[in-house]
């Protein structure tokens, strides 16, 4: 089977006059393909050594789309004639960090380097000194992400909030940061891993999620609250 042919199924399947039409089969419709799109860039890119790499360690797949999808982009300048420079000018954003690792990612590849540094990735991109503050902000968005990946995976690997808390933001590029920056990450990935979101239709419950972590449910409870609108009362979140 090549890369399209499980979009190709999902697009094409069923007859016309049959087929349901309804917002709720829209919905999984066009959930069904972005899933077998992202599966697709997956299998383009598995072999790449800079995915391979990273998706061995943090175990991955197609979760690295959004990473892939700036790759590609990337890829296509450089084969138009582009330089680094043009690419750091207009692919990498300041409030994306997957397009950040994506640069970092691609310098490392060209110059087959481990960057460990942000004068390092400064120099090999061939930069110069005007963007050293851009690149330094670039480069330590990349080390978080590839950090707040990592949280990521204890949690969905069943560890623990002392595992959580055990893991090394140096490991990932990011400078020694003290005890309540690195709570600060894990909260972080707890929020997100666990949908405790103003919006979330349905949000968990602390006590719950505080048991499976082993976690104090204090810090459950601040965790569940930090991405709420601020109201007047004090009590934003009850758990039951």
């Amino acid at each position: 089977m090549n890369d399209t042919e499980d979009i190709e199924d999902i697009e094409d399947s069923g007859s016309s006059g049959e087929e349901e039409s309804t917002p709720r089969s829209w919905f999984y419709r066009d959930r069904d393909v972005a899933d077998a799109k992202r599966k697709a860039m997956y299998q383009r890119h598995k072999d790449r050594p800079s995915i391979k790499k990273i998706n061995e360690e943090l175990g991955l797949s197609d979760d690295l789309y959004p990473v892939m999808a700036s790759l590609e982009e990337m890829d296509a300048v450089l084969e138009d004639g582009g330089t680094f420079s043009d690419i750091f000018k207009t692919l990498v954003y300041s409030d994306a960090m997957e397009s950040a690792l994506a640069f970092l990612l691609l310098v490392e590849e060209k110059s087959n380097t481990q960057v460990k540094s942000p004068e390092q990735l400064l120099k090999l991109a061939k930069l110069g000194k005007k963007a050293e503050k851009d690149v330094t902000s670039a480069y330590y968005e990349a080390c978080e992400f590839k950090y707040q990946l990592a949280l990521e995976k204890i949690l969905r690997d069943g560890g623990k909030y002392k595992d959580l808390l055990g893991l090394n933001p140096e490991a990932y590029g990011l400078p020694d940061e003290g005890e309540d920056e690195r709570k600060t990450h894990v909260e972080t990935a707890i929020v997100l891993y666990y949908g405790f979101i103003e919006t979330a239709v349905f949000r968990p419950s602390v006590r719950d999620v505080a048991e499976e972590l082993e976690a104090p449910y204090e810090v459950i409870l601040k965790a569940s609250k930090c991405m709420d609108a601020k109201k007047d009362t004090d009590e934003i979140y009850k758990d039951f």
